[in-house]
């Protein structure tokens, strides 16, 4: 008898494959893998377009927190990465005037954060723009702070001078610090 099977494989006798056959026959049937009724998928792409179109929709019916949470999860989203760098400009010049607006600096500081990285290897002279342009906003939000307190002092004196000191509440006091302190912490 001569051996036309390679020495390692074996053929199996009639005897062992009816015995495996009740055992395959026993087992149940494989059911397909379900995804849990839990998992929700991930909201879909949009494009910085459309997404500098809902901003500026927002704004115009007095929604402006809202508009700068959708730049800043927008910027901040792994998809974002793989779009243009000058179609993301617009959206972070805007995001970047809406959150000095509104006094977010650490949410302006970690979009600034992230945009440097998407764009460092392409074009730097956008984020120096984008940057030049959030110095620019901050420092005449703290000129306006400025000017608003020194007005508020100018009365304070010429209200000292004729009636007592005591009499000031403490909300006429002006508060020059934050605005500052703000400017500081965003862009160190």
């Amino acid at each position: 008898m001569g051996r036309s099977a390679a020495p390692h494989a074996r053929i199996a006798s009639t005897h062992e494959i009816e015995k495996f056959l009740p055992v395959c026959e026993a087992s149940p049937p494989r059911v397909p893998r379900q995804r849990p009724i839990s998992t929700i998928p991930p909201p879909p792409h949009q494009k910085p377009e459309n997404v500098l179109k809902r901003a500026h929709e927002l704004i115009g019916v007095n929604q402006a927190p809202t508009a700068l949470t959708l730049l800043h999860e927008h910027i901040t989203n792994k998809r974002s990465r793989s779009a243009a760098i000058a179609s993301l400009e617009p959206v972070m010049l805007l995001l970047v005037e809406l959150s000095v607006e509104q006094k977010k600096g650490k949410l302006a500081k970690d979009a600034l954060y992230q945009y440097k990285n998407l764009s460092q290897n392409t074009n730097i002279s956008t984020i120096e723009l984008v940057l030049k342009k959030f110095i620019e906003l901050a420092v005449e939000k703290v000129t306006a702070a400025q000017q608003k307190a020194d007005e508020v002092q100018s009365t304070i004196e010429a209200t000292a001078a004729t009636s007592n000191i005591d009499d000031l509440e403490a909300s006429e006091t002006p508060r020059v610090h934050p605005p500052r302190h703000r400017l500081w912490r965003a862009i160190s």
